[in-house]
């Protein structure tokens, strides 16, 4: 074999491209409060506890076996805040209004934008600083190319119109309340990890565009943070 055969034959071959790094959320973490009245033991000791509390004559109650729910993590909204209104107290509690003006979303079926306009009017209990939220969002669907079902090619590669959402939700920040105090303001919150604290809510999506109109009949809860202007959730389908 010939000298410039063999230096040919021992050139290195050119790297492969090397995949971009895919973004990648936090560790999750798990709050854990005092007083939380959170069931202990293992799901056994728990299921024995309830079935021993129902009346022996009651034999179908004590036996039957029923399918267990499952939770998948379905999406992540992320809206921005205007500044909180206090309405001041009232027979209920103290009422603050808060504005949304826009943010993201991403979920395992679409992703799009929160439509300026929603809001979150928010009930605080004075005591104990645990707050109710009662927010209404509505989400605009980004659809991309060759979502179209035509015969038409040219039609095909054209977007779809986008749809229209209202997300609905109702729950409850609850933890001891310095902590809470804390999170009521736009700087100090932004200091508190959200293990410090429990953001739980229930979530209802509704439409009547008919390429989503399966989410009017699932059903999610969500886990939420609270940073400064900005809040986060996770909605989890109930399965």
């Amino acid at each position: 074999m010939s000298e410039q055969n063999q230096q040919h034959q021992h050139q290195p071959s050119p790297s492969p491209p090397q995949p971009q790094p895919q973004p990648q959320a936090n560790p999750a973490k798990t709050t854990t409060l005092p007083n939380d009245h959170a069931p202990r033991g293992t799901a056994q000791d728990q299921q024995h506890a309830i079935l021993s509390r129902l009346p022996r004559e009651n034999t179908l109650g004590r036996t039957i076996s029923l399918a267990v729910p499952r939770l998948v993590h379905d999406f992540r909204l992320s809206a921005k805040l205007d500044a909180k209104i206090g309405l001041g107290p009232s027979c209920w509690g103290e009422r603050n209004w808060i504005g949304i003006v826009g943010g993201d979303w991403a979920a395992t079926w679409g992703k799009g934008r929160i439509v300026p306009g929603g809001q979150d009017a928010q009930l605080l209990v004075p005591d104990t600083k645990a707050t109710f939220v009662d927010t209404r969002y509505l989400l605009v669907t980004e659809e991309e190319e060759g979502d179209n079902n035509d015969d038409d090619d040219e039609t095909a590669k054209q977007p779809r119109q986008p749809a229209h959402i209202m997300v609905r939700t109702e729950g409850w920040r609850t933890g001891p309340a310095d902590v809470l105090t804390r999170l009521l303001d736009p700087i100090e919150g932004d200091k508190v990890d959200p293990s410090e604290y429990r953001f739980r809510l229930f979530v209802r999506l509704e439409t009547g565009d008919a390429r989503y109109r399966w989410v009017n009949e699932s059903m999610w809860i969500g886990s939420g943070v609270r940073r400064g202007a900005e809040v986060i959730y996770d909605g989890y389908r109930l399965l």
